[in-house]
C-alpha cells in the first residue's frame, strides 16, 4: 500500500529520511491512470519543491510528467520545437526599424477598421430606419449602397 500524498510526516525516531511518495495518476484527459505521480517529503515534515531545499510552496511540487500519455508528449514536443524555430527565425532576421512600411500599413489598417466599425453602427441604424419607415413591404434588399458607403467612404477619408 502506498502512503497518502496528503500527509508528510517528518523525523520519526530521529531518523533523517527523505521519502518519495507515489500515487496513481488521476483519470483526467491526457493522463494515463496506470502511471504514478511522485512527490518528495523532507525529513523536516514539509513537502519539497522542484529543487532540494525549496519549501516555498506549502504543498510542494508534484511531478506529473510521468503521467502524460505518449500522444500528449508528442504534441508538446512538436509545439515546443515548432514555436522555438519560429521565434529564433524572427529574432535572427527582424530588426526594429526594418519593416517600417509594414508597421505603417498595419497602423493604417487598425485605424481604418476602427473607423469602419463606428461607421457601420451608424449605417446599420440608418438602414433599419429606412427599412422600417420607408420600405416596409419591399422584397428586394438594396444593401449595395450601404456597403459602398460603409467601406468606400471610410477608405476615401483615410487616404
Amino acid at each position: 500500500m502506498q502512503p497518502s500524498i496528503q500527509y508528510c510526516v517528518g523525523q520519526q525516531h530521529q531518523l533523517i529520511v527523505v521519502l518519495l511518495i507515489t500515487v496513481r495518476c488521476p483519470p483526467l484527459k491526457g493522463l494515463d491512470p496506470e502511471k504514478n505521480i511522485s512527490k518528495w517529503c523532507h525529513s523536516s515534515g514539509r513537502w519539497m519543491g522542484k529543487v532540494e531545499g525549496d519549501f516555498s510552496r506549502p504543498h510542494g511540487w508534484t511531478n506529473f510528467t510521468m503521467c502524460f500519455t505518449q500522444e500528449v508528449i508528442s504534441m508538446m514536443n512538436k509545439l515546443t520545437n515548432g514555436s522555438l524555430v519560429v521565434a529564433q527565425e524572427v529574432a535572427r532576421n527582424a530588426r526594429k526599424l526594418e519593416f517600417a512600411f509594414l508597421c505603417e500599413a498595419m497602423f493604417f489598417m487598425l485605424e481604418y477598421f476602427k473607423t469602419v466599425a463606428f461607421c457601420w453602427m451608424f449605417i446599420e441604424g440608418f438602414y433599419l430606419h429606412n427599412k422600417l419607415v420607408l420600405t416596409v413591404f419591399a422584397t428586394d434588399l438594396r444593401i449595395k449602397p450601404y456597403l459602398m458607403v460603409g467601406y468606400g467612404k471610410m477608405l476615401q477619408s483615410k487616404l
